[in-house]
C-alpha cells in the first residue's frame, strides 16, 4: 500500500510529474511489462496529493496489470477518505460529488450514480456533478433523466443556446441522436452569437453538411473566448503542449536558441515557453485576432501575425527548422492542405510537431458532436507523406483533454521534411 495517499479536489491541480507518470504507465503496460507499470503506478499514488479522477485511473491500471491485491487495497483507502471528508460535512456536497466522481473514475458507475444524486439538490449548479451524472445516466440508457439534470442550468440563463448546445453534443456523444437532435432545436433560434459553431456541430449531429467554412467557425469561436481560454483549458485537463514537451525531449535537439520556428495555431501562446529555449526566432500565427491579442500581452513571440493555415499566401514565407501544432488540426478534417503548406515553408531536414485526437476510421477521418476532427494514425502517416514529410519518427499516445468527463485521447508526432518530396503509394 502507498504511503500518505491523498486526495486533492481539484483536477487542475494535476502535476506534470503525475500525469506524465500516467500515461507512461497506460505505454508500460500496452507493451506488456506489467511490473514497471505496477511500480510506476505505486511511486505516483505514494507522492504527491493526486486528483481523484487521476488516482481512479492508476488503480484501473493496476488492476490491469494484475496487481489486484495493491488496487483492492488502494481503492478502498480512496473511497475511505472521501467517505470520511462526506461525514465530517454532512451539508457540504463537494466531498459526496468527490466521491461520486472517484466511483465514476473508478467504473462503479451504479454506486457513483446512486452518490451524485443524493448529492446534487444540494448543488444543482455544481457543473462537475451534472456532466458526471450525465454520463451515468447516458451509459444506463436514461436520456430523459439525463436531459433533466440540466433544468435548473438552463433556468439560470434560458436565453442561453451555447448550454442547449452541449448539451446536445453530449447527448450524440452518448449514442442518443434522436435527443440530440431535439436539443438541436431548441438551440438554434438562440445561437445568434455562435452561428457557425453551431452548424458545424449540427452537421455531426444531422449528418448534414450545411455548415459555413472551417475559417470562419474558428475565428467565432476562439474570439468569444480568447480572454479566458488559457483558463478553460485548465478546466479541461489540456495536454497538448506538455505533450509537445514529451516529443521535444525525446527529440533531444540542442536548447541552443538557434532555430526558426512557426507555431502554427499559437492560440494564446501555451507552447511558447517550451519552444523558447531552442528558438532564435519565434513566430506565432493564428487566425483569430483575439487569440494573438492574447499571446501579444506574454511577449514571447518574435512575431505574430494573422494566418490562415490553409491559404499559403497568408503564412510567413520561412524557411524554418520547426513547425509546431498543438490542438490546431482538430479543426480541420482532411489535412493535405495544411501540411503541404507546412511543407512548403519548412526546411530539408527540418521538424513538423503536432498533436490530434484518436480515432480508427475508413476515410481518415470523423467530425465529432464537439466540432472537432478525429484522425486515423494511418492516414496522418499517408497525409504527411503525400505532403513531403518523413513517416512519424516519434509517436507519443496520451490523453490530451476531458470532454463529456471522459478522457480524449489522441496522439503527438515528430515528423521530418524530406529533402526530396515522392507522393506516397
Amino acid at each position: 500500500m502507498p504511503p500518505n495517499l491523498r486526495l486533492t479536489d481539484d483536477d487542475r491541480n494535476t502535476s506534470l510529474a503525475s500525469t506524465t507518470a500516467l500515461d507512461r504507465a497506460r505505454a508500460l503496460l500496452d507493451q506488456g511489462r506489467k511490473a514497471d507499470a505496477v511500480g510506476l503506478c505505486l511511486k505516483s499514488l505514494g507522492g504527491e496529493s493526486l486528483p481523484v479522477i487521476t488516482a481512479a485511473n492508476l488503480v484501473l491500471i493496476l488492476r490491469e496489470a494484475g496487481a489486484r491485491d495493491e488496487a483492492d487495497v488502494t481503492e478502498a483507502d480512496l473511497t475511505a477518505q472521501l467517505r470520511a471528508r462526506a461525514a465530517r460535512s454532512p451539508d457540504d456536497a463537494r466531498p459526496q460529488i468527490d466521491l461520486g466522481r472517484l466511483l465514476y473514475g473508478l467504473d462503479r458507475f451504479d454506486e457513483a450514480g446512486l452518490v451524485l444524486a443524493a448529492a446534487l439538490p444540494r448543488d444543482p449548479l455544481n457543473l462537475r456533478a451534472v456532466m458526471t451524472l450525465t454520463a451515468i445516466y447516458l451509459k444506463q440508457s436514461r436520456p430523459d433523466d439525463a436531459v433533466a439534470l440540466w433544468q435548473p442550468v438552463f433556468a439560470v440563463d434560458p436565453d442561453s443556446g451555447k448550454l442547449r448546445l452541449d448539451l446536445a453534443r453530449i447527448l450524440a456523444y452518448g449514442g442518443f441522436p434522436d435527443h440530440a437532435k431535439a436539443l438541436l432545436d431548441l438551440a438554434e433560434p438562440l445561437c445568434r452569437d455562435n452561428r457557425h459553431e453551431f452548424e458545424f456541430v449540427a452537421d455531426a449531429i444531422r449528418g448534414t453538411s450545411q455548415a459555413s467554412s472551417q475559417a470562419a467557425m474558428t475565428v467565432e469561436l476562439f474570439d468569444r473566448f480568447a480572454a479566458f481560454y488559457d483558463k478553460n483549458l485548465e478546466n479541461l485537463g489540456n495536454r497538448g503542449p506538455e505533450t509537445v514537451g514529451l516529443v521535444l525531449d525525446r527529440l533531444a535537439l540542442p536548447k541552443g536558441r538557434k532555430l526558426a520556428i512557426l507555431d502554427a495555431g499559437c492560440g494564446t501562446g501555451l507552447c511558447a515557453d517550451l519552444l523558447r529555449p531552442y528558438a532564435k526566432t519565434l513566430h506565432g500565427v493564428d487566425l483569430s485576432p483575439g487569440m494573438l491579442a492574447q499571446s501579444k500581452k506574454k511577449k514571447l513571440y518574435n512575431h505574430l501575425t494573422r494566418s490562415d493555415l490553409a491559404s499559403i499566401g497568408t503564412l510567413p514565407p520561412g524557411p524554418f527548422d520547426m513547425i509546431v501544432s498543438s490542438d490546431v488540426l482538430v479543426y480541420f478534417g482532411d489535412l493535405a492542405p495544411v501540411l503541404t503548406n507546412f511543407a512548403a515553408i519548412t526546411k530539408p531536414g527540418g521538424w513538423l510537431i503536432l498533436t490530434l485526437e484518436l480515432t480508427e476510421h475508413p476515410r481518415g477521418w470523423t467530425l465529432t458532436p464537439s466540432g472537432r476532427h478525429k484522425h486515423d494514425p494511418a492516414y496522418l502517416k499517408f497525409a504527411l507523406q503525400s505532403a513531403g514529410f518523413s513517416a512519424p519518427k516519434i509517436r507519443i499516445d496520451c490523453d490530451l483533454r476531458l470532454e463529456f468527463a471522459s478522457p480524449v485521447r489522441g496522439f503527438a508526432v515528430a515528423a521530418q521534411r524530406l529533402a526530396l518530396a515522392f507522393a506516397a503509394r
